[in-house]
């Protein structure tokens, strides 16, 4: 008799089990697709989705603009470390040669070596450079000291001429006016006093 009876409590556990399941099929199939009470509410949760799905896209785009940023700045910034690298390796090179009070000591030369390499950059060949301008100051000092010979010159000169005893200045004869004589009649008047 005990068997039965667990054997009944046992069957009505199971049918319990049943009507509950069944109870709870129920209830979920009068909701649309198993989550929503009516159309509306579906209707609503669908626009909610696209407005959340519509501002991820938003998102998403603008993190791409920004990560495209950031790897040209990440390029940008690679690209300055090497050309920092390859100067200083320039500098280190060329500098220790010319470090006198004729040239980087020199601060117009410092300046016009600036402008060069700012235009060439380690293109720059620093021996090409600084025998340019030691030949370029060369000329000019050439030039100021021929120029300043020529001015002494012309100094002398002007100082060993004796203007005040010139026979042109001492001659009591004028010439006659020119104007109004024909060619010939000049050429005879110019003969006369040559």
């Amino acid at each position: 008799m005990e068997e039965l009876q667990q054997s009944n409590e046992t069957s009505n556990n199971d049918v319990s089990q049943e009507i509950n399941q069944n109870e709870t099929n129920q209830n979920d199939s009068n909701l649309i697709m198993g989550k929503f009470k009516s159309v509306e509410d579906l209707s609503n949760a669908y626009k909610n989705m696209e407005s959340l799905q519509g501002q991820q896209s938003k998102e998403i785009g603008e993190l791409r603009k920004k990560a495209q940023i950031f790897d040209e700045v990440q390029k940008k910034i690679n690209e300055n470390n090497q050309n920092y690298q390859e100067a200083k390796e320039y500098f280190e090179k060329n500098v220790p040669k010319y470090d006198n009070d004729d040239y980087f000591k020199n601060p117009e030369f410092s300046n016009l070596y600036k402008e060069a390499f700012l235009a060439l950059g380690t293109k720059l060949d620093t021996d090409k450079f600084v025998s340019l301008v030691d030949n370029y100051v060369k000329s000019r000092i050439s030039l100021y000291e021929k120029a300043k010979s020529a001015k002494s010159e012309t100094e002398n000169a002007k100082s060993s001429m004796q203007f005040s005893d010139s026979p042109a200045k001492t001659s009591s004869k004028t010439l006659p006016k020119l104007d109004g004589l024909s060619p010939e009649k000049i050429d005879e008047v110019v003969a006369r006093y040559i």
